[in-house]
């Protein structure tokens, strides 16, 4: 989903200190190919706007990862929304993987509140090209809750792992041995999470069943 002007704020809330994604780290990380193509960096996000960036990250309640269209962006944190969406980052994914990001549809979603149950070993499905986690939390000191890039589908069989201290990046190509996960966590880990699909199609299926989701759980109490 495309920012839009109906979840826009004032512009007098407007971040001013400049570009907040810093992707000179980024691009100057190595692609790792064992197990699976993947590549992490630190300090993609501009240090100055990180206090911004903290008052205006979404206060999202509920566990999970919410699509753009289930809170309001403001100040930084929407500014932020426009650069990840603004070419920049898709030609920085195809540099290191060799692939087109600038012609696939992106679906962006944000978590601030995590469960114990989440974050198990799983792969993505076959929609998805490739995932980008930019981690927002500031100070992580908790030993779980790190992303993991797992050999197989045992969490302990990981051959990397990295915090969600802010300005951490972590991406990967998905595949069928794309292991990944975290180990049980509960409490407040904030992530914004970009991820490039196949089509328009499936982007549209997944914010369907998303929906379909969250309304079974205010019915229900889940």
């Amino acid at each position: 989903m495309t920012l839009t002007a109906d979840t826009a704020t004032p512009a007098t809330e407007a971040w001013t200190g400049g570009r907040i994604l810093d992707l000179t780290g980024f691009r100057a990380a190595q692609v790792n190919r064992t197990p699976y193509p993947h590549l992490s960096a630190s300090g993609a996000l501009n240090p100055a706007a990180l206090p911004a960036l903290r008052r205006d990250f979404p206060d999202l309640r509920e566990a999970g990862f919410h699509p753009l269209d289930a809170f309001e962006a403001k100040g930084a944190f929407r500014q932020l929304l426009e650069e990840v969406q603004d070419g920049e980052l898709s030609r920085a994914m195809g540099e290191h993987f060799g692939l087109d990001f600038t012609n696939r549809p992106m679906l962006i979603t944000v978590r601030k509140m995590c469960k114990p149950h989440e974050g198990r070993a799983h792969v993505d499905g076959r929609s998805k090209i490739a995932t980008l986690l930019i981690y927002m939390h500031s100070g992580w000191a908790s030993p779980d809750g790190r992303i993991r890039v797992l050999n197989s589908k045992d969490m302990d069989d990981y051959s990397f792992e990295m915090p969600p201290d802010e300005g951490n990046v972590f991406t990967f190509l998905r595949s069928e041995d794309s292991w990944h996960g975290h180990t049980p966590f509960e409490g407040e880990r904030r992530v914004l999470q970009i991820a490039w699909l196949d089509s328009q199609d499936s982007i549209d299926r997944k914010m369907k069943r998303h929906h379909v989701s969250h309304f079974f759980k205010k019915l229900f109490g889940g």
